[in-house]
């Protein structure tokens, strides 16, 4: 609605939902990760599930950032490139 001064006031409601959403790492180069999270491979292909409203998923390793292709409504995957080199380590 305009006030005297030709200035639009609008009034609603913002929600702000700080919840994080679910997204976990299910296989590494085929294995199950319950198993365990060790890469073997130059090339490791990392697979997982996530909540169906996630529109993007990034894994961050060693400061090099990988996008998954969203699979489904909710599963996601990501084939690490042969240019990541990391030394024996935890990441």
């Amino acid at each position: 609605k305009k006030d005297g001064a030709d200035d639009v006031k609008i009034n609603s409601i913002l929600i702000v939902d700080t919840t994080p959403p679910n997204i976990d790492i299910t296989k590494i180069d085929e294995k199950d990760a319950s198993d365990d999270l060790v890469i073997n491979n130059a090339v490791a292909k990392i697979e997982g599930t996530r909540d169906s409203d996630v529109v993007k998923v990034v894994l961050l390793i060693d400061g090099k950032e990988y996008e998954a292709e969203l699979i489904g409504d909710d599963a996601w995957s990501i084939n690490i490139a042969e240019d990541l080199v990391l030394n024996d380590d935890d990441y």
